[in-house]
């Protein structure tokens, strides 16, 4: 056999061996694939069903001004303080009403023109957001009726999935990335899914809907970062991004200074002392101070920025005076509604507005189990790292007292108003990871991956019957 002829069959067996191998990598990346497969579809269909079941009775927590807001646009690209919300949003309050109330304003077919017969006299309080998420909405939102041929209103909430979905699958990655086993990862954002502030948020037009996803991108941030790969400076334009969709926001780049600066602190102390039996498996990355601080106030920083300049140009764009909400709370009433706080997203996030959203009690009570338990179980409980025990610690701490803070500020800018529990909304990611954190037992996580799989199982049957 000649040399040529024998370097041509010891080639050919490198590339047979070659496509073997890749065969079974091929497989395992597609396999990776189909959890986000499964979350897309079940969003997917718990999304339309109940947009499509809601028909055009608005939603109570402001969907009337955000409305107004879209059909303005492109021709009324910015909602200006003294706006009026619209005769189109005006006819669906008064034809179809918003949850408990059948009928707001001036009657069906009346003169929808009659501003004094609307609440806050149909001034649109939505000017106090940038234009960011309205037109990202509409831009989306348009994509949608292009496509489907289905009516503005529906289109505008389709949109919600735009903004569940991301959130889904960067929190599912947060937590693989923290070894969480895919099965239980997956329940876990399923489970997220279906509770009444996805229903709330992601099937209605809401504001609320753009906050988890800043939280999970800061979460996603922070693990990788922590874990040893990643740059923290992708907090800063999730920073300005944040700035520019919501003030709940704020929560992201909080949660990323304070679980940077515990796990620093905590990785520097267990350095400093001989390893006994009780030490964390891994201490994870070494953190230099600065190198660390710098990109997180950077991200803080920028949400400030964003946010005072906002507030500082629509004051100086103002064609009139603002909506008169009937929100500001008196002096007497700041102690209660400070104490109200404290609770945090342990509060109330979980059965948020179930007196309008009537999902069955056992429901609610399961789900508030796993989310509180998972909350204040990781944090009371030891980690085998450094970074699983910084992120259950940072995590137990903002849901406990980043709302008492929000309350203050409201004071410090004199414009103080009781905060309900979905303004925790940035930090429903990382309640999530702390239960993937507290479930670390094989059987536990069998057991509770089956009690939220009867949970997803029941909130999909009735997805028509309870919109």
């Amino acid at each position: 056999m000649t040399a040529p002829t024998q370097r041509r069959i010891e080639d050919a067996g490198r590339r047979a061996r070659s496509a073997r191998s890749a065969r079974p990598a091929l497989a395992s990346r597609l396999l990776r694939l189909v959890p986000y497969v499964v979350m897309s579809l079940v969003a997917a269909y718990f999304v339309s069903t109940t947009v499509r079941m809601h028909g055009f009775d608005l939603s109570v927590i402001d969907e009337w001004q955000y409305l107004g807001y879209l059909f303005g646009l492109p021709g009324h690209p910015i909602v200006f303080r003294g706006d009026l919300v619209g005769v189109e949003a005006n006819e669906l309050f008064s034809c179809y009403g918003a949850g408990p109330f059948p009928s707001v304003g001036s009657p069906c077919g009346g003169d929808y023109t009659d501003w004094n017969a609307y609440p806050q006299a149909g001034l649109n309080s939505a000017d106090g957001y940038t234009p960011l998420y309205f037109w990202i909405t509409w831009l989306v939102g348009k994509a949608i009726q292009t496509v489907t041929g289905t009516n503005f209103v529906i289109a505008m909430r389709l949109t919600g999935l735009f903004w569940l979905l991301p959130t889904l699958w960067v929190s599912y990655a947060a937590m693989v990335r923290m070894r969480t086993p895919r099965y239980f990862a997956l329940a876990i954002v399923l489970l997220f899914t279906v509770m009444p502030f996805s229903w709330w948020a992601y099937t209605y037009v809401s504001t609320d809907a753009a906050v988890p996803l800043m939280g999970a991108l800061a979460l996603l941030v922070v693990v990788r970062h922590a874990t040893g790969r990643g740059s923290l400076w992708w907090l800063l334009p999730i920073g300005l991004v944040g700035g520019a969709l919501k003030i709940t926001a704020i929560f992201a780049p909080m949660f990323a200074v304070v679980a940077l600066f515990i796990h620093w602190a905590a990785g520097a102390w267990l350095r400093s002392r001989p390893r006994t039996p009780a030490s964390p498996r891994s201490f994870g990355r070494r953190m230099a101070f600065w190198p660390t601080a710098i990109p997180a106030i950077a991200g803080m920083l920028g949400f400030v920025a964003v946010t005072f300049g906002w507030i500082v140009a629509r004051g100086l764009m103002a064609v009139g005076p603002a909506a008169e909400q009937g929100i500001t709370l008196p002096p007497e009433r700041y102690l209660g509604s400070f104490l109200d706080t404290i609770p945090g997203m342990l509060g109330n996030f979980v059965g948020m507005g179930t007196d309008v959203y009537r999902v069955a009690p056992w429901v609610v009570a399961v789900m508030s189990w796993l989310f509180v338990g998972g909350v204040v179980g990781a944090a009371i409980r030891r980690h085998p790292s450094v970074a699983a025990q910084s992120l259950a610690w940072t995590t137990g701490i903002a849901a406990l007292a980043f709302l008492p803070l929000l309350f203050v500020l409201t004071v410090v800018q004199g414009v103080p108003f009781a905060l309900p529990a979905r303004y925790c909304a940035a930090l429903a990611p990382m309640a999530l990871m702390s239960l993937a954190l507290l479930a670390d037992a094989r059987s536990g996580r069998i057991a509770v991956t089956g009690i939220i799989g009867i949970l997803v199982w029941n909130q999909l049957a009735n997805a028509a019957v309870l919109a």
